[in-house]
């Protein structure tokens, strides 16, 4: 099973969880859910699930464990290196938070089944599977290994290539709903001159295809249906051997996509850019740390006066500095703006005319908004 935390966090919705994840998470998988045995180590595979107060004082594993657990962990939980996900004590009861992480299992392999036993009555090139694994891996391949995998469905290494991940199949489908969806795709392989890797990711070859993304994303709409399949789609891509990084792409337009459009049935990574590069600095780096100093105390000085020029600020960068437009859209004067903005640079000793200044506050503020 390709399934690992990332996913599970979104499987798991409305339950809100905080995280750790070890760098490579995005291509990490887990195998099965299993509950947490007090005192034995942990290994890379299983996801783990337990109450926080079960944790031992220090992580001990074989590679890098899986962990869900409900309370919050130490620290050396939430800094060591595995991957682990936490959500407020009393949100869930541990039993029913194990049943629902292995009817996601459940879920997946349901779909794993169905695309795989498409894929061979396709007859790809296990060949070629095999380089898809090697590079989703992060590997080291040798480039006349990946030509030769190209060249047996006739492909070059630089044509130019979409990444779709089909990674999250949703609650609730019945098992002929999803052999149905597999044997529409794998039927239409030759006219979209696409290959299957697994349950997850369908490389299609916009060259051989003669389309661009957009043509490519339309022939694909009749297959995938808002509510059965969580479906994201990189950006074109000029070199196969960067199928890595256009994976992690797609795989970050469905887990944005499926949160923010759900109503969608296909989601496009540049629409998500910017919410995948703050989702990215999140997960290694609290929002404080990369604050300017100002900014901080701009921020202090509105919980302990009960103020809100930080929401002024966000305001006025968000729209090029034209305090007239700030003003009407605030609902304040122009004056009333005016002498707020002139607070704001007297208390953070901001240089709001530095571009420096204002990019650094921007994502710092776009970092502290919750997802």
């Amino acid at each position: 099973m390709r399934l690992n935390l990332q996913i599970l966090r979104d499987e798991l919705a409305p339950l809100e969880f905080s995280s750790h994840l070890a760098p490579g998470a995005a291509t990490r998988t887990c195998t099965y859910a299993l509950p947490l045995v007090p005192g034995e180590p942990l290994e890379e595979g299983p996801v783990y699930v337990t109450e926080a107060s079960e944790l031992p004082a220090h992580p001990s594993t074989s590679g890098i464990a899986s962990v869900i657990c409900v309370g919050q962990p130490t620290a050396s939980w939430r800094h060591g290196d595995l991957d682990i996900l936490w959500t407020e004590e009393g949100a869930i009861d541990v039993r029913a938070l194990l049943a629902r992480v292995t009817r996601s299992f459940a879920r997946h392999e349901e779909w794993e089944r169905s695309m795989r036993g498409q894929i061979e009555e396709a007859g790809q090139p296990r060949e070629l599977g095999l380089v898809l694994e090697g590079l989703l891996a992060h590997q080291l391949l040798d480039e006349r290994r990946i030509e030769a995998g190209a060249g047996l469905l006739g492909w070059d290494v630089f044509d130019r290539y979409l990444c779709v991940s089909i990674a999250s199949v949703q609650r609730g489908q019945s098992q002929e709903r999803l052999e149905s969806t597999a044997r529409s795709l794998s039927g239409r392989i030759g006219e979209l001159a696409c290959v299957m890797h697994g349950e997850h990711l369908v490389v299609c070859n916009l060259t051989r295809a003669g389309t661009d993304e957009e043509g490519m994303l339309r022939r694909l709409a009749g297959v995938f249906v808002p509510g059965l399949l969580a479906v994201g789609a990189s950006e074109a891509y000029g070199d196969l051997k960067n199928t890595f990084y256009y994976y992690n792409q797609a795989l970050a337009a469905a887990l944005l996509g499926i949160r923010r459009r759900p109503e969608s049935a296909c989601w496009r990574y540049t629409d998500f850019l910017l919410a995948d590069m703050l989702r990215r600095v999140r997960v290694r780096q609290i929002p404080a740390a990369l604050t300017p100093p100002g900014l901080l105390r701009l921020m202090e000085h509105d919980r302990a006066n009960g103020t809100d020029l930080t929401r002024l600020l966000r305001g006025y960068l968000d729209r090029d500095r034209n305090v007239t437009r700030t003003a009407r859209d605030l609902f304040l004067t122009r004056s009333t703006c005016i002498r707020h903005l002139e607070q704001i640079v007297e208390i953070s000793g901001l240089d709001l005319d530095d571009p420096d200044v204002r990019l650094a506050c921007d994502i710092a503020l776009r970092l502290h908004e919750r997802e």
